[in-house]
């Protein structure tokens, strides 16, 4: 019996059990919502292994060993403690930054928002006298994307006016100190600034009442007074999770973000004449519109 036991330890050491390498890579949803589902089955597209798949919704997260690889799909997914080692991917989590304090390990941040010279360049299509481009945002996550916004704009000529609100009721007086000052708005998926609905409203009001278009990375804005959003698909943000999943698997090295490949355009055509704006012809012919 004794030499049984010592062949059996030295078994597992050599051999881990199934359940353990089954734990190798782990996906953490927040919850079962559609948006999470779709993320996942992009990602599950391109990475194409097999997952083992925890939903916060099902009790606290129990780990049997340490995940070589997490990856997360919500805020509340992402800010859960892992082991120190496991490398963390965290998408769908706008306003989300997971810093070395929340876990010592590599993280990596996949964008809700269109790489910033991809969006500039959409931006330049629908307006092509663009000059000044105004960015407001509450979250502290998103300085690190204005950062990048200013860097990717230089090329282009263009000034990026970007502003860090200290609460949301400065909004309104933030919006007057930039009349006459820039030629359009961008608005991030920030959920601090957009918890209260009434400023997307602000927003949109003082748009149409300045003839300053609105734009913005928020999915569905263009129904609610933008004149355009400029988002990626659920399920690209999934493939961008995947892509990175990959990349850390190969053992290459991560950067701190990554960016979906492909966004989509949705213009309302209604409110682009409110703002006095004409939408060039041929992107148009090219985007979703929405109908007045």
């Amino acid at each position: 019996m004794k030499r049984r036991s010592v062949l059996l330890l030295c078994l597992s050491l050599f051999f881990p059990a199934a359940s353990d390498a089954k734990e190798e890579i782990l996906a953490v949803l927040s919850s079962d919502m559609g948006p999470y589902q779709e993320a996942y089955k992009g990602f599950q597209e391109v990475f194409g292994q097999p997952v083992e798949v925890k939903q916060l919704a099902a009790g606290p997260l129990q780990f049997r060993g340490q995940p070589r690889l997490v990856i997360t799909f919500g805020g509340k997914a992402a800010m859960q403690k892992y082991p120190n080692g496991s490398i963390l991917i965290y998408c769908m989590a706008p306003g989300t930054f997971v810093g070395l304090s929340d876990h010592p390990g590599i993280s990596v941040s996949v964008s809700m928002m269109p790489k910033p010279s991809d969006m500039l360049r959409k931006l330049r299509d629908i307006q092509p006298g663009l000059k000044r481009l105004g960015v407001l945002w509450l979250s502290p996550s998103f300085e690190v994307y204005a950062q990048e916004l200013r860097r990717a704009a230089l090329p282009d000529g263009i000034e990026i006016l970007a502003e860090k609100l200290e609460k949301r009721e400065g909004l309104p007086t933030r919006l007057r100190s930039l009349q006459g000052r820039v030629d359009a708005l961008w608005l991030p998926p920030d959920p601090l600034l957009l918890a209260d609905s009434a400023n997307v409203v602000v927003m949109a009001q003082f748009s149409w009442a300045n003839h300053i278009p609105l734009y913005s990375a928020v999915p569905g804005l263009a129904e609610q007074g933008a004149v355009a959003s400029l988002s990626s698909s659920y399920r690209e943000i999934g493939h961008a999770a995947g892509h990175a999943a990959l990349s850390a698997m190969a053992g290459q090295p991560l950067p701190a973000e990554v960016y979906p490949e492909t966004s989509e355009a949705t213009i309302n055509t209604e409110t682009a004449a409110k703002t006095g704006i004409t939408i060039p012809k041929n992107v148009l012919d090219n985007v979703q519109k929405v109908q007045p």
